[in-house]
């Protein structure tokens, strides 16, 4: 289901999420530059356990903030069949994406995860670090202008050398410097 710049803010998610959850059998949920907000995504995240046949959900910017994200990942890991997740630019803070990455550390089938844009930084690239190895079937990884330096690298690395699968790693606008340049050249 694709409703892409369709303006939907938090009001119109409230009435149309209870329909989401009657829609078990879309694959992938769009909601690409909506305004959704944190209260937005508070109330999308009890839907998404009931879409157990989605594949992708794409969320980038949704204003979505640290808060949404952390109600987004109660549901989040329980779409044990999504292979690819889009939150490109929603402001999320290292307090969202801590959270996000503990759920995202149970989608054992996720291959591809578009992070960049939301100011994170350290605590956020060493929370998702440590989901990297058990996510056995990731490929891709964007992770630009998230606000880390060489600490978050050097994180990322340890979890980059454990990843089994490796095609696409972006992580451009980082201050990653030479330490963490030569950590990630490590790995």
């Amino acid at each position: 289901m694709c409703l892409a710049s369709c303006g939907i803010d938090a009001a119109v998610m409230q009435a149309l999420a209870p329909g989401l959850a009657h829609l078990p059998w879309f694959d992938t949920l769009d909601l690409f530059d909506n305004p959704l907000g944190s209260n937005g995504a508070v109330a999308l995240a009890p839907s998404l356990p009931t879409m157990t046949s989605l594949v992708e959900l794409r969320l980038s910017r949704c204003v979505i903030r640290s808060d949404g994200a952390v109600a987004l990942a109660r549901g989040l890991s329980s779409l044990t069949q999504l292979l690819a997740l889009n939150m490109r630019s929603n402001d999320v803070g290292a307090e969202g994406m801590v959270a996000l990455a503990l759920a995202i550390a149970r989608l054992r089938r996720l291959k591809a995860r578009q992070l960049g844009g939301n100011p994170f930084g350290n605590a956020g690239a060493s929370a998702l670090a440590a989901a990297l190895p058990l996510l056995t079937h990731a490929t891709r990884l964007s992770m630009s202008h998230c606000g880390f330096d060489a600490e978050g690298a050097a994180a990322l690395a340890q979890g980059l050398a454990s990843m089994p699968c490796r095609e696409s790693l972006n992580l451009s606008g980082n201050l990653l410097g030479p330490q963490g340049a030569e950590a990630l050249a490590a790995c």
